[in-house]
């Protein structure tokens, strides 16, 4: 299907070699486009409660979330959808399938956005990285290869 459209688009500069890769097409195909957030939320302040927000569904690294969770003083929140497994384990309070405004409730509420994500060739975590900056709110990152396209945008 990619060998018939007259370009793909990706959402990360370190994705353009990955995607040409995957689909068997020429790089000059591959199009990096930045995302944006739609919030329109306000500044606001922390808690000062030490509250850790992580959400999202793909490509999660739930298991260096339960492992930190421990040390952690704050409430913990993940936000994961239905068929994403989860470990094991006390320290964090799991919600499932929430809606969008609950979700950026949730989010806005919390003192840092942790943001564990596993290696992959793809984009993932973009989404709530963006709604995290839109809330002003401090994040906490994974290295990851497409942080380096971020670091540029931001």
């Amino acid at each position: 299907m990619a060998g018939r459209a007259l370009g793909v688009l990706v959402n990360s500069r370190a994705e353009v070699a990955s995607t040409a890769r995957r689909w068997g097409i020429g790089e000059e195909r591959v199009k990096f486009v930045p995302i944006c957030t739609t919030s329109e939320t306000e500044f606001r302040e922390g808690t000062g409660e030490g509250r850790v927000f992580c959400g999202g569904r793909t490509m999660r690294d739930w298991d260096t979330l339960w492992r930190a969770a421990g040390e952690i003083r704050g409430r913990v929140e993940a936000v994961a959808g239905a068929d994403d497994c989860l470990p094991d384990g006390d320290g964090v309070a799991v919600a499932r399938e929430i809606s969008l405004e609950e979700f950026r409730r949730r989010m806005a509420a919390a003192d840092v956005v942790a943001l564990p994500l596993r290696e992959t060739t793809r984009s993932t975590g973009q989404v709530v990285l963006l709604e995290a900056i839109s809330h002003k709110v401090f994040l906490e990152l994974k290295s990851c290869l497409k942080l380096e396209t971020l670091k540029v945008l931001l």
